[in-house]
């Protein structure tokens, strides 16, 4: 499953302590290979990862997009997400606590994913 990393901090959270993007795709890139489902190939479907950090706050989301194709009528091809999940909160100036709720709406998303797909993993 490919994936797609998206780290934004707003000049509020300047001197902060926010996850890199590199800190932010090792936990993602770890749990997906963990259960087996990352392989970094293009596919018809990839997992967009998004951290948000505002001052205090944070914000941050998981979600499965698929290419769907109108067959019946256009013919046309786009993306959609197919499942999403997400948590807010306030991190205390701690990036380690962002991570750890990376690290669950993951593990939401991996649970589900290989619930549904499981005649497929």
């Amino acid at each position: 499953m490919r994936t797609v990393i998206d780290v934004q901090k707003n000049r509020i959270a300047l001197g902060q302590s926010v996850p890199t993007q590199d800190a932010v795709r090792r936990a993602v890139t770890s749990r997906l290979r963990s259960a087996r489902l990352f392989n970094g190939q293009e596919e018809d479907l990839f997992l967009h990862v998004h951290v948000h950090v505002v001052g205090p706050a944070f914000s941050i989301g998981v979600e499965l997009n698929k290419h769907l194709t109108d067959e019946l009528y256009s013919g046309l091809s786009f993306l959609a997400p197919s499942w999403k999940t997400g948590f807010t909160g306030t991190h205390g100036n701690d990036s380690s606590y962002i991570i750890s709720d990376l690290g669950q709406a993951l593990d939401r998303f991996i649970d589900e994913y290989l619930r549904v797909n499981e005649k497929d993993c």
